[in-house]
């Protein structure tokens, strides 16, 4: 099979957030049977040999400065352009350098891309196979964040969403295959361009990795793990806290959360049964405080893995509609609330009832066995990059 170039704007080794644990996942299924080269952004934590286990070659772009004055300043400049502004982190240029200057013996290698914004720098006279990794369809998150947000941040917000749907217009059709972690986000794609090759590839976790949790009783406490740079889980976290806490702490006594993963010692928020945890290496030590997961999330897309690991311990998830998108429907372990006052009053039922909480950690653990397993993914990738590599649908 021909060897596979990765472009991604994460560093996945080690995976921390949902995103690097999936391109990290399909980076090592593909490792199995192929030859992988990577280029990725760097990270502070990058683990460069555990990424060599898995790569022939690794190359390490320095990401955009990340300073308040410099993100600012970008951001005034994307009012100017057509490309969207969730990509103006990257080093688009250093990424193309790297990637046609690689050895002649990689000119006819299949090209995956993890995010969209790559297909920029991809010259006309490219013919190469191009598989993208769709985890996310960027419009669609845009798109909710300008309906939920208030004028005038809403027009900036539209009109990041504008850009991002005609770049995603013009630049999915280019893709040879498409893998997108549900059937939600495949309709939403082909609602966008209707011609494209496209598969479900659902997010996985390696199981082994995954300790079977019963729910923490000793101390009632609530986790919600994520990103905190990443603004649907600030906005998660802010209509949590504001709307259902208060309800939950008018219940259960001594009631905790812990709020855990990148920046999350950053954030400022003024409750003393909050707990700003920070980032964890190992998933384990947050979980294992855990009685029951949130995913009170407003907006977003793709599915997730907060969800799909909290069921992997054995630890019942309360979430909103548009937090369990893209997770699939069965006894799994879920309990959906359409609105506040169910969330609060999910969150005291399963928190007062020790049997039916750890029944549904059961069910979870389970549910994911069966549709979230790593050696399912990796077939699935297999047969997908065999296919087009022959030139096959």
């Amino acid at each position: 099979m021909k060897p596979v170039i990765i472009l991604s704007h994460f560093f996945p080794f080690p995976p921390q957030v949902g995103a690097e644990k999936r391109i990290n996942l399909i980076l090592r299924a593909i490792s199995s049977f192929t030859e992988v080269v990577m280029i990725a952004n760097v990270s502070k934590n990058a683990d460069l040999e555990e990424a060599k286990k898995y790569c022939s070659e690794v190359f390490l772009v320095k990401q955009k400065s990340g300073g308040n004055p410099e993100r600012i300043k970008r951001r005034c400049s994307s009012l100017f352009s057509f490309f969207p502004p969730s990509g103006l982190h990257l080093d688009l240029n250093n990424f193309q350098k790297i990637l046609y200057s690689l050895p002649e013996k990689y000119s006819q290698s299949v090209l995956l891309l993890e995010a969209i914004w790559f297909m920029k720098i991809l010259k006309d006279e490219d013919k190469r196979i191009v598989v993208l990794d769709q985890h996310n369809l960027d419009s669609s998150v845009l798109q909710k964040r300008f309906q939920n947000a208030k004028f005038p941040i809403s027009l900036l917000y539209k009109l990041d969403y504008i850009k991002q749907k005609h770049f995603e217009k013009k630049h999915l059709r280019r893709a040879t295959k498409i893998m997108s972690v549900s059937e939600e986000d495949s309709i939403s794609h082909l609602k966008i361009e209707s011609n494209l090759d496209i598969e479900v590839v659902e997010n996985a976790i390696d199981i082994d990795n995954y300790k079977f949790l019963k729910p923490n009783f000793e101390n009632r406490t609530i986790l919600f793990t994520g990103d905190f740079n990443y603004s649907p889980n600030i906005e998660g976290l802010s209509y949590f806290i504001r709307r259902v806490f208060p309800k939950i702490k008018g219940e259960v006594e001594n009631i905790k959360l812990i709020v855990a993963g990148r920046n999350s010692k950053k954030l400022k928020i003024g409750d003393k049964a909050v707990l700003l945890y920070g980032e964890f290496q190992k998933e384990e030590e947050v979980f294992s405080k855990a009685t029951i997961t949130i995913a009170p999330l407003l907006t977003g897309g793709g599915s997730r893995y907060k969800i799909i690991e909290s069921l992997a311990f054995g630890i019942p998830v309360v979430s909103t509609i548009q937090g369990a998108e893209g997770i699939k429907p069965g006894d799994n372990g879920i309990l959906i609330a359409r609105d506040e006052d169910q969330f609060s009053s999910h969150c005291i039922k399963l928190l007062k009832d020790r049997k039916l909480t750890w029944e549904m950690g059961e069910k979870g653990r389970k549910f994911v066995e069966i549709n979230y397993s790593f050696e399912n993914i990796k077939k699935k990738i297999k047969d997908i990059l065999e296919a087009t590599s022959d030139g096959q649908n």
